[in-house]
């Protein structure tokens, strides 16, 4: 298993999308964690069925760019990935 970075990235995401992955965390497992350019963060989850086979379970999630920090309706999660 590997971590490349080369250069810190910085993006916020909304709270309520990381609801749809804790059942498929708590099964996983291998996690892939993946943030392209536009800030699309992919979560990829390696899960072995009943019969012992692997699937893929995939969730992709956009950056939150208009966050206002008035709004109360609307909770944001930072990831910053950096690698030492």
């Amino acid at each position: 298993d590997t971590f490349l970075c080369t250069e810190p990235v910085h993006n916020r995401y909304k709270t309520q999308f990381f609801q749809y992955i804790l059942r498929a965390l708590s099964i996983a497992s291998k996690l892939s964690l993946r943030i392209d350019a536009a800030g699309i963060l992919c979560a990829q989850f390696l899960i072995y069925t009943e019969k012992d086979k692997p699937s893929l379970v995939e969730y992709f999630f956009g950056p939150d760019e208009e966050v206002h920090e008035h709004e109360q309706n609307t909770q944001s999660s930072d990831i910053v990935l950096v690698q030492d």
